[in-house]
């Protein structure tokens, strides 16, 4: 008799650990709710909340995308990756979902590319590690020694100078002439953060945010995700862009201002193309972002994407730097205020 009840506790404790380690690599959906004390927070389909601790994972240049075929110390996600993520305690990795993978040609889409990520995706997931889709960009396109959108939605026809002008003369960039962008090994000579003054970067983020036929291509690049992505366990959400810019700061130099391009430049462009993504997906969380030359001040932002009503599927994302941000604790307090409204 004693030895039954001893086979059936090993048992109940063989079970219970069984459904504890299940829970541990569960990444099922996660939506943002009200909690008892008055703050929202991720919560998965048990009712558990859910913290994360992650890295990132960007391929700025082609394939766009991190190797899955064998381990690279510097650019693969493969099992051997998820092994050391899982050991150290990582459970989102912020992989970047580059539009010119996904839409290499104008309306043209590659279902590999979103293969490759949904790969990853899954295999992340085995690990219990969430992914964070971020539309990555740094100096809006290749044409500007950047990474981010491709050339047909890099649009800059109507800027005061062509780029690199007036940081530097157009001959002395070392222009490849078979893509007329100018060389990595050239661009790399330059602080990249200075190229954001050049005019023409500011005219092409301000055409992204305003120009319908520009930010509708946004919109159909992320409608295009949103659907081939549907239902992908570990999937955390989607994030618009990454460290937006303020928009043509030379024909508009008060969007430089704190706060003000969140509210005359981000705010519209969010509003449009984060419910394309709830069109497909009602379900998604969206990840949003204001420009980084905000600091200490309060974030410009009237409402979520979308407006209040979308709340609960909205998550507002900071990044601190120094420079330009050099205070960090009240940095962080005005972001964390600027989350709660």
């Amino acid at each position: 008799m004693a030895r039954c009840a001893a086979l059936a506790a090993l048992l109940l404790l063989r079970g219970g650990l069984a459904q504890k380690l299940d829970l541990h690599l569960d990444v099922s959906i996660v939506r943002l709710q009200q909690r008892e004390t008055a703050e929202r927070a991720f919560v998965d389909v048990h009712g558990r909340e859910r913290y994360f601790h992650g890295i990132n994972a960007v391929v700025k240049g082609p394939p766009w995308v991190p190797r899955t075929d064998k381990f690279d110390v510097d650019t693969s996600l493969v099992d051997k990756d998820f092994e050391v993520l899982e050991a150290l305690g990582v459970n989102v990795i912020r992989l970047g979902l580059m539009w010119p993978g996904v839409e290499p040609t104008e309306g043209a889409y590659n279902a590999t590319y979103i293969a490759e990520i949904e790969k990853i995706i899954r295999n992340a997931g085995a690990r219990g590690i969430y992914v964070l889709l971020d539309m990555h960009q740094d100096v809006l396109s290749e044409k500007y020694c950047g990474e981010g959108v491709p050339p047909f939605a890099a649009v800059d026809d109507d800027a005061k100078f062509t780029f690199p002008m007036p940081l530097g003369p157009k001959p002395g960039w070392y222009w490849n002439d078979e893509l007329q962008y100018p060389r990595r090994d050239f661009c790399a000579r330059h602080p990249w953060p200075s190229l954001y003054l050049a005019p023409a970067v500011g005219k092409a983020f301000e055409n992204l945010y305003t120009k319908t036929p520009t930010r509708e291509k946004w919109g159909d690049f992320w409608a295009y995700v949103a659907t081939a992505l549907k239902g992908t366990a570990g999937l955390l959400g989607f994030e618009l862009i990454n460290e937006p810019w303020n928009g043509d700061h030379v024909a508009h130099p008060t969007l430089l201002i704190p706060g003000q391009a969140d509210d005359r430049r981000l705010q519209a462009a969010y509003n449009y193309v984060a419910p394309r993504i709830w069109d497909k997906d009602p379900d998604r969380l969206v990840f949003f972002a204001g420009v980084v030359t905000d600091d200490i001040a309060p974030a410009g932002f009237r409402t979520a994407p979308g407006g209040a009503a979308n709340s609960e599927r909205s998550v507002f994302t900071y990044h601190y730097y120094q420079p330009p941000q050099m205070m960090l604790e009240p940095y962080f307090k005005r972001r964390m205020k600027d989350a709660r409204k």
